[in-house]
């Protein structure tokens, strides 16, 4: 992962024949390197984070899927979905909202269990059957 700056998404664009587009973000080789562009056009500040955050999952999704296709913003609207609940989490120190004051966070709809069976929830690997993970369990990985 690392920054690209407003003059390079400029030039991007215009080698491309989009010089009025604004390039947020790119995907190098299914993931071999992410570039986000992290600051404003005038340098003096950072993006909006929830545009940062939205280009980082495009960006993350590319790893799995190339073209802007129904697989693609399909998997980008799972990717949102779990970072928002891990948001919502987190933002709410630790606790889910729904469980009201003093009740702490029990996990996400679709954890894994003690059983030792593997579960479709959050922290799925992205792109991967897991095969690469070989016989650890979902809790270790």
């Amino acid at each position: 992962l690392t920054e690209m700056s407003p003059v390079e998404a400029q030039d991007r664009m215009a080698k491309r024949g989009t010089p009025d587009m604004d390039l947020l973000g790119y995907n190098q080789n299914a993931g071999e390197m992410i570039v986000l562009k992290l600051r404003t056009d005038t340098l003096k500040g950072f993006r909006p984070y929830h545009d940062l955050i939205n280009t980082l999952i495009h960006e993350m999704t590319h790893n799995v899927w190339g073209p802007h296709d129904q697989n693609f913003w399909k998997l980008y609207g799972e990717l949102k979905a779990q970072y928002m609940r891990f948001h919502r989490f987190w933002s709410h120190g630790g606790k889910s909202a729904a469980d009201g004051p003093g009740k702490q966070f029990q996990g996400f709809v679709g954890d894994d269990d003690d059983d030792g069976k593997e579960a479709s929830g959050f922290g799925q690997t992205l792109g991967g059957d897991g095969s690469a993970l070989g016989n650890l369990t979902p809790r270790s990985r």
